[in-house]
């Protein structure tokens, strides 16, 4: 069972307190159409978790708490994400820019909002452990550097699956063009090239100056979407980005690390993943001091969740199953760019299973098993190698260079970190 130390209503209040000009007029109260107490108890998810996840599910004191998150934004991050109003979008995008690079005292006439939000950026809890840190970068590198954009696709669509989480992707317009998904998806799995750098999340490391980046870029479309109830309809979908789907977010890149630890067989210390949920404006009294705290995590998200599905997933899906990842120059960049494709295609049936799936217009044949073994046995070969020459006079340092200078190559463009309303769509997707 989780423990979780908060009082009914406390999310409430701290929101109310921190940020009552965003949150005023949102009913934080209620339970959106998008929240459930607990899953049928004849659906796929009740078949299939423990007895013990079942009492957990049903427990009313933990509905209460994932009903609050489930409307949580991120009142510090959303109060600064506010002043860009009145501050001009491009000039408070520049404070924020030079407090991360030079800190707050840097910035002239700093508003109060970006000085609480540094403040938090600034201070390290004292549950991070930097060794486990350093040894989680040395871990993923070599997976990253095998890996390289294998799987981003099928990642990316995971988090707009369910129509209550994927809907604030359809209204900020970043997917609908081909030329910006790549952007998109990238922005969305950047950080865990990034994790691969040594001191990456260190006050001046370029991991956490994109975290940070994100966080805003979050609170920037929850307060835009918040602003215009003609767009964005609380009672149905809550706050958009709640705490929940952060949290979610967070919850898969955890099983991707689960897998890397059973790879190398080195075991996985939860403090970097922590770290990076405080980061990005996710409220860490959310159970996250073990991997199965995490997934207890992940399983009461999932049963507080109900499932929604409109035609702008599907087109999102294509969009993003499509997008142009690599310049496709050389005959190799063409069959990877195909093969990843049905390699996405088959990851989504499986973990979204093929209803689901097949709403997406995604489903999986006997060609898209011969594209994955296709890529993986390459990205095992990769990595055996790599993990081979660590044995070696000098291996690890050498390796670990390789990992860095790719980790920066892999990004391949420009990437923003914004969110400015003036591109945001009023027409896809209902509200």
């Amino acid at each position: 069972m989780l423990d979780i130390p908060l009082k009914t209503e406390t999310i409430r209040q701290e929101h109310m307190d921190i940020c009552p000009d965003v949150y005023k007029n949102v009913d934080l109260t209620q339970a959106p159409d998008r929240y459930r107490k607990k899953p049928s108890e004849n659906s796929s998810l009740w078949s299939q978790v423990t007895d013990s996840d079942k009492e957990m599910m049903s427990d009313g004191d933990l509905q209460e708490q994932f009903r609050q998150w489930s409307i949580a934004g991120d009142p510090v991050a959303d109060a600064f994400a506010l002043r860009f109003r009145d501050l001009k979008h491009s000039v408070a995008m520049q404070m924020l820019n030079t407090a991360l690079d030079k800190g707050i005292d840097a910035v002239e006439d700093a508003p109060a909002e970006l000085i609480a939000l540094m403040a938090q950026v600034d201070h390290v809890p004292d549950w991070v452990d930097w060794d486990a840190v350093d040894k989680t970068a040395e871990l993923i590198g070599p997976m990253i550097y095998a890996l390289g954009q294998t799987g981003w696709r099928a990642g990316f669509v995971l988090t707009f699956g369910n129509s209550y989480q994927g809907l604030p992707m359809v209204k900020t317009g970043a997917l609908h063009k081909p030329e910006t998904a790549p952007g998109r998806i990238k922005e969305t799995v950047s950080v865990i090239n990034y994790l691969a750098i040594p001191g990456g999340l260190r006050r001046q490391g370029v991991a956490l100056k994109l975290l940070v980046r994100v966080r805003v870029m979050h609170s920037l479309v929850r307060v835009n979407l918040l602003s215009n109830p003609k767009a964005w309809d609380v009672s149905t979908y809550g706050v958009p980005l709640p705490q929940v789907d952060m949290y979610a977010g967070w919850g898969l890149i955890a099983s991707g690390l689960s897998v890397m630890e059973n790879m190398s067989g080195k075991p996985m210390n939860i403090s970097a993943l922590r770290y990076l949920m405080y980061l990005t404006g996710v409220d860490t009294r959310m159970p996250s001091n073990s991997v199965e705290e995490v997934k207890g995590v992940m399983v009461m998200v999932s049963s507080t969740l109900n499932h929604r599905y409109e035609a702008w997933a599907s087109e999102l899906t294509a969009t993003a199953l499509n997008a142009k990842m690599t310049p496709n120059i050389s005959i190799k960049d063409k069959l990877w760019d195909k093969a990843d494709r049905k390699l996405g295609e088959l990851i989504l049936t499986k973990v979204m299973g093929k209803r689901n799936a097949t709403q997406l217009g995604v489903t999986a044949s006997p060609l898209n098993y011969a594209s994955a073994a296709y890529l993986i046995t390459p990205i095992v070969a990769k990595f055996t190698k790599l993990k081979a020459m660590e044995m070696l006079p000098g291996g690890k340092n050498r390796v670990k260079k390789m990992c860095v200078d790719y980790a920066y190559s892999n990004m391949g463009i420009d990437l923003k970190f914004d969110s400015n309303s003036d591109n945001y769509s009023s027409t896809k997707g209902t509200a």
